[in-house]
């Protein structure tokens, strides 16, 4: 007898609208939209499923790798020609030292020099005009004149190898050094990668120290036809749209300036006579990475879609469309205390932007908040490179999102956001405006203060940090390490030897008419022994007054950190660890629960707490009490009540009453919320405040703090 299949035709399809109905009953009555819809930072609805359907919607959805819209990717074959630049920095600011750090880091695997250069020397200041403590770290190269540069890139391939140098409002004095120390006479360079700048990001997040922000740009075009005359693959504008991310905004809002600043540079480059194929190609784009995964993978795509339509819109050839996306790893939500989290949250990130095609990638040292050139740390760094190619074998899959009914339709309502925001932009009369009339400040302040509730009450917890907190663990661990090199005596050294240099007068009329002879000319100045501190007094007219609220970068665990630190001090300056007992009414399942909870509530400030035995009558009770040690004179304890709500308004009055009167300078705290109608007698009864899920750790911790350890 023949065996016959089952081929489950006898069933029905189920669709989208099938499975909302089961939820709904599942649900009891719970509202489907509260609970099962997430709503994203940047307000967008995340349904509990996505179908065919959602994916067909796209516009953009049944495109090829590198074929307008370029949601996939610019290039048709993804990375199988040639794989991400793994972007890790060389900070060290003794040149030879850099040098080494290089060669290592190129027997390591690494397929990019990225050089990252301190304030003084973004700012074009010599060691001698700069204020610094010698034995503070630095935080990157310190480059003065031709021959640090020379020695930082000695026998480094700079012809295969992409450089990376970010040199902030203004990258004249960088591709200055680059050309004097490497370009030879009559022969075309193959140095190729991003030496830029971005002065519309460094007036709003730093300042302007060389001129006005019309300064900057009047200057740009004498750049981009330099790097044109010398058949030069170089970007010289880099949008730090990371900047902008790390100062709080959201990622659509982060696209949205990237787009505004993009747009403003053209507009700008295109008045002052740069065609539109030099002005489209100059530019290169950062963006940060953040932890949301599938919402950074979206970020990506949707960018490309976005800066699509602004070239489209400004009639830009097709042969230079599209950007070069530097993705750097963000830092807002890295962590002080239990570092080694860090390298989680780096792996899904790096993760999140090779699966989205980004072109280069940045990933700090797990320790790099304290650290500031570890050998080890930034190793490690590097490796996530060579296992996210090597490993998780991620060149071979072209697009590997592409086809995913929710990263696609993530995508679609992600352009829509990012879109209406830069409209809004536009609306404003364009990014300018909108930096110097506060608009993005509001922005991303209001984004900021989104993003931060659900860390500062635990419904977004940072494990070692909010949640999980390691009491051993000290802020004195965190001591600085990095390069003290002191740039100062080298300097002087060099002003022995090179004492005759000049630049011609007419050079500074010349550079802000966009003339290539004014770029030879700061080449020859630099091949004089000139020092950037020296172009600066002759070129630049110095600091732009413009008045601009500078935006604030941060990271989204401070708070915590700074209130765990001043524990910390309060018990250094004590020698003792600061009293804070948790008193236990009832069983084990009656007080368990809230115990854990308050222990691990101030464990996140650095409190270690210790447990009354549990007991079952308000007379053992009282008698715990009593036996709990006396407090030095002056000085207050925490006490936190723990049981079930049953038990409260029978045992939290005189339990808190016994406690005021053997504690008077005590602090009594309830573990959970009172229930409705209690708050005044439990308050009457002596207890000062009360811990429960969802309230705001930071404004608790802080208030009682203040109480507690004023003086710390």
């Amino acid at each position: 007898m023949e065996e016959e299949l089952c081929s489950f035709t006898e069933f029905d399809v189920p669709g989208p609208e099938d499975w909302k109905k089961l939820a709904i009953e599942a649900l009891k009555g719970a509202p489907y939209e509260k609970k099962l819809v997430f709503q994203t930072d940047e307000g967008i609805d995340v349904q509990p499923i996505y179908s065919l359907d959602d994916y067909l919607k796209n516009d953009v959805a049944e495109q090829f790798p590198g074929v307008s819209a370029f949601e996939r990717g610019v290039e048709p074959t993804g990375y199988l020609k040639q794989v991400w630049r793994f972007a890790q920095p060389v900070r060290l600011s003794d040149p030879a030292e850099a040098n080494r750090r290089i060669h290592e880091q190129i027997k390591g695997g690494q397929n990019c020099v990225h050089l990252e250069i301190d304030r003084a020397t973004r700012r074009w200041e010599d060691p001698e005009g700069t204020r610094r403590d010698s034995a503070e770290p630095t935080e990157g190269l310190n480059l003065f004149c031709r021959e640090d540069l020379a020695t930082v890139l000695a026998d480094v391939p700079i012809d295969r190898l992409p450089l990376h140098l970010y040199a902030g409002e203004n990258p004249a004095t960088a591709l200055g050094l680059l050309a004097s120390a490497f370009f030879k006479n009559g022969e075309r360079s193959k140095i190729h990668g991003i030496v830029a700048g971005d002065p519309f990001s460094e007036w709003a997040c730093n300042g302007l120290s060389l001129g006005s922000v019309s300064w900057q740009l009047d200057t740009l075009p004498a750049l981009i036809r330099w790097v044109k005359k010398h058949e030069l693959d170089i970007k010289t504008i880099l949008i730090r749209g990371d900047y902008y991310q790390d100062s709080g905004a959201h990622s659509a809002l982060e696209v949205a300036i990237v787009l505004g600043l993009y747009t403003e540079y053209l507009r700008e480059l295109l008045t002052r006579g740069v065609s539109k194929a030099d002005a489209a190609f100059s530019i290169a784009l950062s963006i940060g990475i953040g932890p949301n995964f599938f919402m950074e993978i979206s970020k990506i795509r949707a960018l490309r879609v976005l800066l699509h339509q602004v070239q489209e819109a400004f009639e830009v050839p097709g042969h230079v469309q599209g950007a070069f996306i530097h993705a750097k790893v963000a830092r807002w939500d890295k962590t002080l205390y239990d570092s080694y989290v860090n390298l989680l949250r780096n792996t899904s990130q790096a993760f999140s932007a090779v699966s989205a095609g980004v072109d280069s990638l940045e990933i700090p040292a797990y320790d790099a908040l304290f650290n500031s050139s570890n050998a080890f740390s930034e190793r490690v760094s590097r490796n996530l490179h060579h296992i996210l190619e090597k490993e998780s074998r991620l060149t071979y899959p072209i697009d590997p999102a592409a086809g995913s009914w929710y990263v696609e339709s993530l995508t679609e309502s992600f352009c829509k956001k990012a879109w209406a925001i830069f409209q809004e932009i536009e609306s404003l009369g364009g990014i300018l405006k909108a930096l110097q009339g506060g608009w993005v400040h509001k922005a991303i302040d209001a984004s900021r203060e989104k993003r931060d509730k659900p860390v500062r009450t635990r419904k977004r917890p940072f494990i070692g940090t909010t949640l999980f907190a390691n009491r051993q663990e000290k802020s004195s661990d965190f001591f600085r390490q990095g390069d003290t090199a002191d740039p100062l005596e080298r300097y002087r050294q060099h002003m022995k030897t090179r004492t005759h240099f000049s630049l011609p007068k007419e050079v500074g009329k010349s550079f802000l008419k966009g003339d290539v002879a004014a770029m030879e000319a700061i080449v020859s100045f630099f091949r004089e022994g000139g020092t950037i501190g020296t172009l600066k007094r002759l070129l630049t007219p110095g600091s732009d007054p413009t008045p601009i609220e500078l935006l604030k970068p941060y990271r989204s665990t401070e708070a915590f950190e700074g209130i765990r630190e001043r524990t910390e001090r309060w018990e250094a300056r004590r020698g003792a660890r600061f009293p804070l007992y948790l008193i236990l009414y009832g069983s084990l399942t009656q007080y368990k629960a809230r115990a854990d909870f308050s222990e691990g509530f101030f464990e996140v400030a650095g409190f270690q707490s210790e447990r009354t035995p549990g007991v079952r009558t308000l007379d053992e009770a009282s008698k715990a009490i009593e036996e709990l040690p006396a407090l030095p004179e002056g000085d207050a304890g925490i006490f936190v009540i723990c049981s079930s709500d049953e038990l409260y308004p029978e045992i939290v009055p005189p339990l808190a009453s016994r406690l005021k009167a053997r504690f008077p300078n005590g602090r009594v705290v309830l573990a959970g919320k009172p229930a409705s109608g209690q708050e005044q007698a439990y308050k009457d009864g002596g207890v000062d405040r009360w811990i429960y899920m969802g309230c705001d750790l930071v404004d608790f911790l802080t208030t009682i703090q203040n109480e507690v350890m004023p003086d710390a």
